[in-house]
């Protein structure tokens, strides 16, 4: 069993991820919700062949809505910014925790350009994972091997 297995068993269809995927909140369906990225993930594990359409759902739906800002007019990526920093606000979140370049640099940057300065923090996870091993909370063991972590999005920190 793969190690993700759980995760895609785990989805139980309520759609809730729908409401607060920014790129879902721009776009029509569940292209590019996680329950999407779920269902692909479903498919590549059972052998079954991606079409370009889920591949490339795969490719945008990482970079909240990065495509936007940089391809489609500036007019709809800000009101995008502000449905999702109002959207985000309105639950009282303080902190989003982000897992992708892209999406840092655009909720932390791009969006406070677009709309106004944000009422929550933005942090990128791996910095958050080097302040705790730094901190002597997270211990990583020892590997025998190099490991990388590589993303398709630049990043300036």
């Amino acid at each position: 069993m793969y190690r993700f297995q759980e995760k895609i068993d785990s989805c139980i269809d309520c759609k809730k991820c729908w409401d607060v995927c920014p790129a879902n909140m721009v776009t029509e369906g569940n292209r590019f919700t996680p329950q999407g990225k779920i269902k692909s993930l479903a498919k590549i594990v059972a052998g079954e062949e991606l079409t370009q359409d889920e591949m490339d759902n795969i490719n945008l739906s990482t970079h909240c809505s990065l495509f936007l800002i940089d391809n489609g007019p500036l007019e709809e990526a800000a009101e995008h910014a502000k449905k999702f920093v109002d959207y985000i606000e309105s639950l009282g979140v303080k902190k989003v925790l982000v897992s992708f370049p892209g999406c840092y640099i655009v909720l932390s940057r791009e969006y406070p350009d677009l709309y106004r300065k944000l009422d929550f923090d933005v942090e990128y996870s791996l910095n958050i994972f080097r302040d705790m091993i730094n901190d002597g909370i997270l211990k990583p063991k020892k590997l025998d091997y190099t490991v990388s972590i590589r993303d398709t999005v630049h990043l300036e920190t």
